[in-house]
């Protein structure tokens, strides 16, 4: 049985939770993802135990399972290459491929997307996590430029793509 491991990564407001539960009903099951947003804030554990930490931890475990992983998440910063790193090894240690799926539009758009949201992120938040995603360079894989496309045409794109590479 073959396992995937896909990251998903870009500024908020971008379209990485659509595209996950996209990929969620696309890949063949089972599925698992990661939505470190909730781990970074939503989990008892408040910053006590890093959300990448969580992340490392747990992809190995799923994957020995049986399971493909998608992990949807901002991975920017400084040691954001190292972070794709590891999670590059873990794939091959458990056999599974793996794919970096970028996914970027403008600060605007994203924005604009943020204040369609029912559960907005704060605009200082937005503008922070937006510069914060782009200070590393963005690695290879597969980049999805979401300006101005229906979420359909992105999930095609991002489909079309993964195929291409692979998954």
């Amino acid at each position: 049985m073959k396992t995937y491991v896909v990251l998903l990564r870009g500024p908020p407001g971008v379209g990485k939770s659509s595209v996950a539960v996209y990929l969620s009903k696309v890949l063949p099951p089972p599925v698992f993802v990661i939505h470190k947003d909730d781990l970074h804030y939503h989990f008892p554990h408040r910053g006590k135990v890093p959300a990448n930490e969580l992340i490392t931890a747990m992809v190995p475990v799923l994957l020995r399972k049986g399971m493909s992983v998608i992990i949807d998440g901002v991975y920017g910063g400084k040691n954001s290459v190292s972070r794709i790193s590891t999670l590059v090894r873990i794939a091959r240690t458990n056999k599974a491929r793996f794919a970096v799926i970028f996914l970027h539009a403008d600060k605007k758009t994203c924005l604009q997307r943020n204040n369609a949201r029912t559960k907005k992120i704060p605009l200082k938040e937005m503008r922070k996590w937006y510069d914060y995603v782009y200070v590393a360079p963005i690695q290879k894989g597969i980049k999805v430029n979401t300006v101005g496309k229906s979420q359909k045409q992105t999930f095609n794109e991002v489909r079309r793509l993964l195929k291409a590479s692979g998954i």
